[in-house]
C-alpha cells in the first residue's frame, strides 16, 4: 500500500532535464577538470555529466598567459587543468609557491575500493527503490548514471596518463607538456569512443529521469547534488597530486606579502628583470623608491642559505583577479642530473568574476 502512494504520489512537477543539463555544470567543468582523485567522490554520479562526454573540461580557461621571463617568451594560454586547479585552490595573494614535482604516487587500493563502495551505495538505494514500486524508467534511469559514472573513470583516466607521460619527459620539455600543452589521450580512438556512450548515457540519463515519478525524481536529483557538493568541497581530494607522478608542493607563504617580495624569491638575473620591465609586471627603472627598496631587499634575501640539490626549476607566478587571492609565485623540479638550471616563468590572467578585489596601492 505504501509502495503504491509512493509511485502514484505527485502533487507537483520538477524540470528534471533543466536540472541535470544546467544545474551545476559550471562547477562539475571546473571541480573535474582538476583531474584530481579522491577516495570519496571518484565513483559517485554528478550533475553536469555532459562536461565529460564533450570534452570541455579540457578546455583551457580563457585569459591566462604565461610569461617564460629567462627566454623572454610570451605563451598566450596555460593548459586546462592546471588554471582550474589554480581556481580551486586557495592561494594567497603573493606569497604562495607551488613547486612542480615528479615524484608522485598513485592512489592506494584500499582507498580506490573504498571510493567503489561509497560509489556503490549512493546508488543501490535508488535502484532498489525504483525496483519495489516498479518504476521502470527510474531503473534505466539508474543504469544511464551508472555507465555515466563508468565512462568518467575511463575519460580522466586517459587524460592521467597523458600527464603521468608528460611527467617522465626532461625537465625542460615537461614544463611544457605538462604546463602549456592540453592533455591528449594514450588511446585516442578509445577515448572519443568514450565520450560518444558518455553522450549516450547522458541523454537516457536525461530523459528516463523526466519521464520517472516524482518520488524517483527527488531521490535521484538529491542524490545527485549531495555528490556533487561533496566534489566542488573537494572532500577527500588528492589536491596535490595529478595523475601518478605530478605533484604540487604548495607553500602559502606570508599572506601580508607585496609583489617586490615574491619577486625576490624569484632570484631575477639583469636579463630577466628587463624583461619582467618590458612586460611592465616591474615598474620602469626611473622609479627609484620601488628600485631601492627591492635591491634592500634582495641584499638582506641573499644572506638566506639556499637549499641544495641538483635540480631542474621553473618559477611561474601568476597574477589573477578570477581568484580571491589572484597573485602568486609558482616554481616548477624535477630530479635531474647534471648542474641546477633555472627557468623563470610567470602566468597571468585578466580581471574576471572576481570574488574579492586584489589589494590597492604601490606593491
Amino acid at each position: 500500500m505504501l509502495l503504491n502512494r509512493m509511485a502514484g504520489w505527485q502533487p507537483f512537477r520538477i524540470d528534471a532535464l533543466g536540472l541535470v543539463t544546467i544545474f551545476g555544470a559550471e562547477e562539475m567543468n571546473t571541480a573535474v577538470g582538476t583531474l584530481t582523485q579522491s577516495w570519496v567522490t571518484d565513483w559517485l554520479p554528478f550533475l553536469g555529466s555532459y562536461t565529460v562526454a564533450n570534452n570541455q573540461i579540457v578546455k583551457p580557461i580563457q585569459g591566462f598567459v604565461l610569461y617564460n621571463i629567462t627566454d623572454g617568451i610570451v605563451a598566450t594560454d596555460v593548459c586546462g587543468w592546471f588554471t582550474r586547479w589554480l581556481v580551486s585552490y586557495p592561494i594567497t595573494y603573493s606569497a604562495t609557491t607551488i613547486t612542480l614535482r615528479t615524484d608522485g604516487s598513485p592512489m592506494s587500493a584500499d582507498r580506490r575500493a573504498i571510493a567503489l563502495g561509497l560509489g556503490v551505495l549512493s546508488m543501490l538505494p535508488l535502484l532498489i527503490l525504483a525496483v519495489l514500486i516498479e518504476d521502470w524508467w527510474a531503473v534505466v534511469n539508474i543504469v544511464a548514471l551508472i555507465i555515466s559514472v563508468a565512462i568518467r573513470q575511463q575519460v580522466l583516466g586517459q587524460l592521467r596518463n597523458s600527464i603521468d607521460q608528460a611527467a617522465n619527459s626532461v625537465p625542460r620539455t615537461a614544463i611544457v607538456k605538462t604546463l602549456l600543452t592540453d592533455p591528449r589521450p594514450v588511446n585516442r580512438e578509445w577515448y572519443s569512443d568514450m565520450r560518444m556512450i558518455g553522450w549516450l548515457a547522458f541523454g537516457v540519463h536525461a530523459i528516463s529521469l523526466g519521464m520517472s515519478t516524482l518520488v524517483n525524481q527527488i531521490c535521484c536529483v538529491f542524490i545527485l547534488v549531495l555528490c556533487s557538493f561533496l566534489k566542488c568541497r573537494q572532500i577527500g581530494e588528492r589536491i596535490h597530486t595529478i595523475g601518478t607522478k605530478l605533484r604540487l608542493e604548495t607553500d602559502l607563504g606570508d599572506s601580508s606579502w607585496t609583489r617586490s617580495p615574491a619577486y625576490i624569491r624569484l632570484n631575477l638575473n639583469d636579463t630577466e628583470q628587463d624583461n619582467m620591465i618590458h612586460w611592465n609586471l616591474l615598474p620602469q627603472r626611473s622609479n627609484e623608491f620601488w628600485w631601492n627598496r627591492y635591491k634592500e631587499r634582495v641584499a638582506a634575501a641573499r644572506g638566506q642559505p639556499n637549499t641544495g640539490g641538483s635540480t631542474t626549476e621553473a618559477t611561474i607566478a601568476s597574477n589573477t583577479s578570477t581568484l580571491p587571492n589572484p597573485q602568486h609565485p609558482v616554481s616548477q623540479q624535477s630530479n635531474s642530473q647534471g648542474n641546477t638550471t633555472q627557468t623563470q616563468l610567470m602566468a597571468q590572467a585578466p580581471p574576471v568574476r572576481s570574488a574579492t578585489p586584489p589589494p590597492t596601492g604601490t606593491p
